[in-house]
């Protein structure tokens, strides 16, 4: 079947955070912490008169009139140019008397976010790792918010659909683990960003990776290889991640979401405890699909089941996939099936990255219909999935370009 390449532009498979606002170039901002430098200005637009923002819990209706007069009675008796009672010691002993508790063990605060604040400073440690918050997701922004500025880490548990916890203990309903570590390395003081890096401490390599600490200086050449293409027009896009392979798709979905496009996610893995990313994958997608093999989480079965459902609607002419090869190999068969373009992440070993070693190449077949051992490192790692011979992956076919020939002895 012919597929058509709806993409002509090409995305990084992760890019710095572009904060996009002038204070970024301003020589002084390079002092602060990554975990500032990374976030966004937290603001609150103009309300509209037409609006009714329940969320930010206003009263979209006036104010009764003998309400606005005690008000204005009250601030006629004040003695505005004094500071206040600063620890509001009248309103804390109604609140204790109402509540039977003693007054002094009661907290004021201008607003939830000071006592966020107040309550997240006090927890949080000195030192290099000021601790971890745990909080239900979706909820209020701030809790997220306050604890990444103070450099806490930020664990989520991903509500019920009925937006109840889940039932079990939460130690499995995290959506960040212990043996799952995130490590941002700090890019140039222009770009003003983070790269965050999620690794897995399984070999000699990562563990080392996972040994670092804030503050270690760790080299990093980028950007490498292919990235995937972008589509020139809006399109309806499918992004299938198995297990930690779903890490990259994040920033292609804003990227394609930007562009007018709308974005499927399907996140899949053996069992709930190798599901990665959840929650992030809600926040940049228009609908998310859960998957794995036992059915721990989510629908019991593939990511080629959501993916078969959604084509055979006819809706999603582009594929972006990372993952396992296998499940790379069955996702590029269902989107030829049903005509659609696939471009695959491929995992493959890649000792130098530079191309050198020639230790991730793999059969690709190119446009004038010749297969190539090509390296996955430069002329990867994305390829499209109609072109990698995917059984032959670990060999050389003998019809490849430059194969040696076949010996009859």
């Amino acid at each position: 079947m012919t597929t058509r390449d709806p993409t002509a532009q090409s995305a990084p498979l992760c890019s710095a955070v572009d904060p996009q606002s002038e204070l970024a170039a301003l020589p002084w901002t390079r002092h602060l912490r990554p975990t500032l430098a990374e976030l966004s200005v937290y603001d609150v637009p103009p309300a509209d008169p037409a609006q009714a923002r329940m969320h930010a819990n206003e009263c979209p209706e006036p104010w009764p009139p003998e309400v606005m007069a005690a008000l204005a009675e009250v601030v006629r008796g004040l003695e505005l140019g004094r500071y206040p009672d600063t620890s509001g010691r009248r309103l804390r002993a109604v609140l204790g008397r109402r509540h039977g508790c003693d007054p002094e063990r009661v907290v004021l605060g201008n607003g939830s976010d000071e006592i966020i604040g107040l309550l997240l400073q006090s927890l949080s440690s000195p030192g290099p790792t000021p601790g971890v918050v745990v909080t239900p997701c979706p909820t209020f922004f701030m809790y997220r918010h306050t604890a990444r500025v103070l450099g806490m880490e930020v664990r989520e548990v991903l509500l019920r659909e009925d937006l109840e916890l889940p039932d079990g203990p939460l130690d499995d309903a995290l959506v960040a683990r212990q043996d799952e570590v995130r490590l941002r390395a700090v890019l140039a003081p222009k770009a003003g960003g983070a790269l965050q890096i999620i690794v897995s401490p399984k070999g000699p390599g990562t563990q080392w990776l996972v040994a670092r600490r804030p503050g270690d200086i760790i080299n990093v050449i980028a950007p490498l290889g292919q990235p995937f293409r972008l589509p020139t027009d809006p399109v309806p896009c499918v992004l299938v991640g198995g297990g930690y392979g779903v890490a990259p798709l994040f920033e292609l979905a804003n990227q394609l979401r930007a562009r007018g496009c709308t974005v499927e996610i399907i996140v899949g893995a053996g069992d709930a405890e190798r599901l990665h990313g959840v929650v992030e994958a809600r926040r940049v997608s228009d609908a998310v699909h859960v998957t794995t093999d036992d059915g721990s989480a989510g629908e019991q079965g593939r990511v080629t089941d959501p993916l078969r459902r959604i084509l055979a609607e006819g809706r999603h002419p582009a594929v972006y996939a990372c993952g396992p090869m296998a499940m790379l190999q069955a996702v590029s068969e269902v989107s030829a099936e049903f005509g659609a373009v696939a471009q695959c992440a491929v995992e493959e070993s890649m000792a130098c990255g530079v191309g050198v070693c020639m230790t991730c190449v793999l059969p690709v077949v190119g446009e004038d219909g010749v297969t190539r051992m090509v390296r996955s490192c430069t002329d990867g790692p994305v390829f499209f999935g109609d072109r990698v011979r995917w059984s032959e992956v670990g060999t050389v076919p003998a019809d490849t370009l430059g194969a040696p020939e076949a010996r009859n002895d």
